[in-house]
């Protein structure tokens, strides 16, 4: 892109003496100068609609009204006003005010319900309305305290039952250490003799009954085996005293 610069002094030539040689006006001069502006006037941008093409620098634009184009490559510095379109690349710097469309970052930012959070940074603070669905969270502590005023962490013991001659004893007492109000489930697996038969219990209170066995939980700190009379367990295949009658798994709260 070239400048125009005028070859020939032509106001010069009339201050010159008539007869002069530089007082006459010659086609080449006239040529030449016609051909320097004719190629400065090719180099250069039109004041409207312009096409640009190679590098340009701009040290600032103003635009008067709304500017419609298509930018390819880097674009660097602020732009004051709203950007309609698409926007392909990566964006360094401080982005004031709504972003909408069908971007990946778009929605991720303005839509109401999340499909997901991929960020890896840290959340100070979480305000929820609503249900929480909480099955498939996972926790690096020691424990979720609460969610409203149920809590939401269970911890389990597994006692063993011991020797028990369920055919001619009708009840075991198994001891605990835990408080009656913490406990929130308490199953029990019976095996026979030969530990080829396993049978699950599930109860809880007094009275509940499953297979011919309730489980009742004291504040004393035991628990209550009673087997059925003439039910699952009052048989022979469970009156040996030199096995482990099986286990009770309890389920409580700190």
């Amino acid at each position: 892109m070239s400048n125009y610069t005028k070859l020939v002094d032509y106001a010069a030539k009339d201050s010159l003496s008539s007869g002069t040689p530089l007082k006459v006006l010659s086609g080449t001069e006239i040529n030449n100068d016609l051909n320097a502006i004719a190629t400065a006037v090719s180099t250069k941008a039109d004041t409207a609609n312009a096409t640009h093409t190679g590098t340009s620098a701009f040290a600032a634009i103003t635009a008067n009204s709304v500017v419609s184009t298509t930018l390819a490559g880097a674009l660097t510095g602020n732009v004051t006003g709203n950007v309609t379109g698409n926007l392909t690349g990566d964006v360094t710097g401080d982005v004031t005010g709504d972003v909408t469309g069908s971007a990946t970052t778009a929605a991720t930012v303005t839509t109401a319900a999340q499909p997901a959070i991929t960020s890896v940074g840290t959340l100070t603070s979480l305000a929820v309305s609503g249900t929480v669905d909480g099955r498939d969270v996972s926790v690096d502590g020691t424990r979720l305290d609460s969610l409203g005023d149920q809590n939401v962490k269970l911890n389990t013991i597994v006692l063993s039952i011991g020797a028990w001659n369920m055919d001619s004893t009708g009840y075991k007492l198994v001891s605990h250490s835990l408080t009656v109000s913490k406990i929130r489930a308490v199953a029990a697996t019976i095996l026979n003799d030969d530990q080829s038969s396993i049978a699950s219990v599930h109860a809880w209170g007094s009275g509940a009954a499953s297979f011919g066995v309730t489980i009742s939980v004291s504040t004393n700190g035991n628990l209550y085996l009673t087997r059925q009379t003439s039910a699952v367990f009052d048989s022979t295949a469970y009156n040996s005293t030199g096995v482990n009658r099986g286990y009770i798994t309890i389920q409580y709260v700190d």
